[in-house]
């Protein structure tokens, strides 16, 4: 008896040595993409929701899913980076790709984006000194009653130098190619977290 609970012990410990970061990294539900991989709070990046601070989907430990109705401008969805290198520059996404048979067709979403945002900025959660690539445009599920993943990434650009980004502005909001576009400007991924969202018909 003493030998079989010594090897269950034995086994949970090498479970949670095999498995240490569970609890600060998980994927979206129903997103299989792993560049949407979220890594909250090991990389710091904070997201607050309406006033409610967002851990990969969860507020206070609890699964939340978010009513349109409650976010409709920018101030609604901030975000910060506490550790970001006061002097480096760093761009920031906003995606929803849909997981529905509706996303081969429009996804990934854009929903706004900013890039040579200066770190000691974005370290406040401040974005406005920076390029908008595209205006914040606000979550709009095609379908009621379902949660979709507004998942925000932030990317360290490659140098302290301005990064033109008029190209990528006119890339449009679907079908945005987020992994092509991160190769192309050269840019590292740094930071991820996402909320969930969904929109109530009135009754």
């Amino acid at each position: 008896m003493r030998m079989r609970l010594a090897v269950v012990i034995c086994l949970m410990i090498a479970q949670t040595a095999a498995f240490p970061a569970l609890h600060i990294s998980s994927q979206p539900p129903g997103i299989k993409d792993k560049i949407y991989n979220c890594t909250y709070p090991d990389t710091g990046l904070s997201l607050n929701v309406t006033g409610s601070v967002v851990d990969c989907g969860s507020v206070a430990g609890k699964k939340k899913t978010f009513l349109t109705k409650n976010i409709k401008i920018q101030q609604d969805v901030q975000v910060s980076l506490a550790d970001a290198h006061p002097e480096a520059l760093y761009a920031a996404f906003l995606l929803n790709p849909l997981s529905e048979k509706l996303g081969s067709v429009v996804s990934p979403i854009l929903h706004t984006a900013a890039g040579n945002i200066p770190g000691s900025s974005l370290a406040k959660g401040e974005v406005s000194p920076s390029h908008v690539i595209a205006a914040f445009h606000p979550p709009n599920p095609p379908v009621p009653w379902v949660g979709f993943q507004y998942i925000y990434l932030v990317f360290l650009q490659p140098s302290e130098q301005l990064i033109d980004w008029d190209d990528v502005a006119k890339l449009g909001r679907t079908k945005f190619p987020i992994e092509k576009v991160a190769s192309q400007k050269n840019l590292t991924l740094v930071a991820s977290n996402y909320f969930s969202a969904e929109w109530q018909p009135l009754r």
